[in-house]
């Protein structure tokens, strides 16, 4: 009669906890290669999401420039009074304001209101900025387009939307994905003016409020 040998309760033990370490292994094994597999669906996802970002934004600029185009060439068709009245009573233009961002002089200005022919590349330009400022009040929700285009865009420099507006064409596009929220100002200047920190340098000097209620002008503490 032979005899049935047993192993003992450790050696159970033994098999027992190699068996767990095993499954161990494997679902570990698994949840790593589901983690690189989601890293790598995610990388995959931001890559995409960075590319339609990027094609979104040319076509919006493409979009914004066709609609300055469109509503400028309608604005044209108006004679150049009704167009410097609408830019001084409905936007709140001041004239030495329309003439610099024009590159005109006040008297021509004044010629204009009377009646006085002006070349063709200014009548664009006058319908262009009565174009733009509707834009900035119907699209962009700011209904001074005066005032936006002379508050500052950086507390330390002198740099407004106005300097950049007259770079041309491609800034004023960028001027307005700026403030249809779609930049931050130092995207924007990069983005029109590469050399803007060179080309307005930090202030030396700073307005503040003094104890009186009444405005005190001091040097700037360099960190």
């Amino acid at each position: 009669m032979s005899e049935q040998v047993q192993g003992s309760p450790f050696e159970a033990d033994a098999h027992a906890t190699g068996d767990e370490n095993l499954t161990w292994e494997v679902a570990f094994d698994d949840t790593q290669t589901a983690y690189q597999d989601l890293a790598e669906t995610f990388g995959w996802l931001r890559e995409g999401v960075r590319h339609l970002d990027r094609d979104a934004a040319e076509a919006h600029r493409r979009a914004l420039d066709m609609a300055l185009a469109e509503r400028m060439s309608d604005k044209s068709k108006s004679p150049a009074g009704v167009l410097l009245v609408e830019l001084s009573a409905r936007w709140g233009f001041s004239w030495s304001s329309v003439a610099d961002l024009l590159g005109v002089s006040i008297p021509a200005l004044r010629k204009w209101r009377r009646g006085g022919g002006l070349a063709g590349e200014n009548r664009v330009n006058l319908a262009r900025l009565c174009a733009f400022s509707e834009i900035l009040a119907e699209n962009c929700a700011i209904p001074e387009p005066a005032v936006w285009l002379d508050t500052p865009l950086l507390p330390d420099r002198y740099v407004s939307p106005r300097k950049l507006y007259v770079l041309g064409t491609y800034a004023q596009v960028g001027l307005l994905e700026f403030a249809g929220l779609h930049h931050s100002p130092y995207e924007l200047l990069d983005r029109v003016e590469p050399d803007w920190r060179r080309r307005y340098p930090v202030r030396e000097y700073i307005v503040s409020r003094a104890e009186d209620g009444g405005p005190a002008v001091s040097r700037r503490q360099v960190d």
